[in-house]
């Protein structure tokens, strides 16, 4: 399960990747696909907020893969480690929502 492992980093790493991307970005970035982000009131803030979001994200990705290192192929522990990242998901999607309106135009 090793290699699941790395595929698992690689897809973290990515996750840095995008909030590096939104951290340097001069726009409103997006955080759900297709959809517009609309104006906000402060467009540094609310960038490097939304990347703060993705690098929590990444970093909390990262330690729920961990037990892929231990567990065996078709392992319970697997369906364990998704109904973890699903929550982890739902979790920044309650975030997200709180720091879109903070930081929107009125």
């Amino acid at each position: 399960m090793v290699v699941a492992f790395i595929i698992w980093s690689i897809v973290a790493s990515i996750f840095v990747m995008i909030g590096v991307v939104n951290w340097r970005s001069k726009t409103e970035v997006g955080f759900f696909t297709g959809v517009e982000p609309g104006k906000k009131k402060d467009i540094v803030g609310y960038n490097h907020a939304v990347a703060k979001i993705w690098f929590f994200y990444a970093a909390i990705f990262e330690i729920i893969g961990i037990p892929f290192l231990f567990i065996q192929q078709n392992s319970m522990m697997a369906v364990v480690v998704m109904l973890l990242i699903f929550a982890l998901t739902i979790g920044i999607i309650v975030v997200y929502i709180k720091i879109d309106a903070k930081y929107k135009a009125v």
